[in-house]
């Protein structure tokens, strides 16, 4: 019998709840997550959502990854009504990684 993975919203909580309480970790610079990274997570957090995290080096423009609900209609619609930001509903493949030629 191959064990199932956990959920992604089961694995999402448990990233964002280590992210939050690293004991050892040092506080990061209050400029590394712009003001709409914090907004973003606010609205998703507010939608349902299991996690967020933001990633890139820091500052404007990086991105933002959310592990939406269930029903992720209402935090779409609330997201793509921001200015300044691009919502790409990407979904995890479940048949893996395929690199894909184009001649």
């Amino acid at each position: 019998m191959t064990p199932r993975p956990p959920s992604s919203q089961a694995t999402s909580r448990r990233t964002t709840s280590n992210d939050r309480e690293q004991p050892n970790a040092a506080p990061l610079h209050p400029g590394l997550v712009s003001p709409l990274a914090h907004k973003v997570l606010e609205i998703a957090e507010r939608h349902g959502a299991a996690g967020g995290k933001v990633n890139g080096a820091g500052g404007q423009g990086g991105p933002v990854s959310i592990v939406g609900p269930d029903d992720p209609g209402e935090l779409l619609t609330s997201l793509a009504s921001m200015a300044r930001l691009t919502v790409l509903p990407l979904r995890p493949a479940r048949q893996g990684v395929r690199i894909v030629e184009h001649s």
